[in-house]
């Protein structure tokens, strides 16, 4: 769901002469959250799950398989 469809859901969306102002405000959370997503996103990609002494490599494996299907699943809800 993009920013305008959610936008137009919300009950102030309404025109009361103030939507401008709404909308913008609105605009720029939702801009601001999408990047902090991304950013979480972003680090959770670049999370080690190989580098460690303690895992054999079939767990090693499993923990990659599970890091990427978690990745994909933010990618497909959040974004």
């Amino acid at each position: 769901m993009g920013f305008d469809e959610w936008f137009d859901e919300q009950e102030y969306a309404d025109y009361d002469g103030c939507y401008q102002e709404k909308y913008l405000a609105a605009q720029d959370a939702w801009d601001e959250q999408e990047e902090r997503i991304k950013q979480v996103i972003d680090r959770l990609e670049s999370y080690p799950t190989c580098a460690s002494c303690y895992l054999t490599v079939e767990e090693s494996v499993a923990v990659s398989s599970f890091k990427k299907k978690m990745v994909s699943i933010l990618q497909e809800e959040l974004l």
